[in-house]
């Protein structure tokens, strides 16, 4: 999921509880629950569609903490400063990254920390990163809410591979699966033991049989061996 806001977007409290409440609600429908890629759109007071694009942010893993990412923000502003540079000599016009830097340094980490708490405190929710970039610019036949194809995504495209989405609720369909195979597994066992108690009854009135038919043995033997068997016979059927 990748979340686009604004910076007047990202200091609504309110609205980003309700839309937490909502990814929330789709991940219990839906049975999982994507990582999500907060995207801040920021601004600027003149046309930079021109600037050459590229990812900028920083990458999470699970159990992040706000301290940690503090300090992954922190480690941005020296990046930003001397890339921001490079772009600024080339075209004066293309200070988005130096203007980022100097945001970030006077209390954007720690406003942006306050900011996304909320999402690095609500498992199953996942805050698998932050990204910054100016409002791209849209080509001209373009269809309402397609894919624009951008170097400002190369960063999440490759990071999304390493992370997991989390399973949401109760698993019923692997629960299913697993109590089939305990039923056959129960039904396997118990015909492998019915053929044992068979067989071996079988072998039994075999031998009640030899035993009623000897007429080497006793009358009162052969009476006793034939009575047997009609018991045998009687637990059978």
């Amino acid at each position: 999921v990748v979340w686009a806001m604004t910076e007047d977007q990202l200091s609504q409290r309110t609205q980003i509880e309700t839309a937490l409440r909502m990814l929330e609600k789709q991940g219990r429908q839906l049975g999982w629950q994507a990582p999500v890629y907060v995207w801040n759109v920021r601004h600027s007071h003149w046309d930079q569609r021109d600037r050459p694009t590229q990812t900028v942010g920083c990458f999470l893993s699970e159990g992040e903490t706000p301290e940690r990412l503090a300090q992954s923000l922190d480690g941005l502003i020296s990046t930003l400063a001397n890339r921001g540079m490079e772009q600024a000599i080339a075209e004066n016009r293309h200070d988005f990254l130096l203007r980022l830097a100097q945001s970030l340094r006077d209390g954007g980490v720690t406003r942006l920390v306050g900011q996304l708490t909320p999402l690095l405190d609500r498992p199953p929710l996942v805050l698998a990163g932050v990204t910054f970039s100016l409002p791209l610019p849209v080509p001209s036949g373009m269809v309402e809410h397609g894919w624009l194809v951008d170097a400002s995504w190369d960063g999440v495209l490759v990071h999304v591979r390493e992370m997991r989405g989390q399973a949401v609720g109760f698993p019923w369909e692997k629960s299913a699966q697993w109590g089939v195979i305990a039923l056959a597994a129960l039904w396997g066992a118990g015909s492998v033991t019915s053929f044992g108690v068979n067989r071996h009854q079988i072998a039994v009135s075999r031998e009640r049989i030899s035993q009623a038919s000897d007429h080497q043995g006793t009358l009162s033997a052969r009476l006793l061996s034939q009575h047997d068997l009609q018991l045998q016979i009687d637990r059978l059927q």
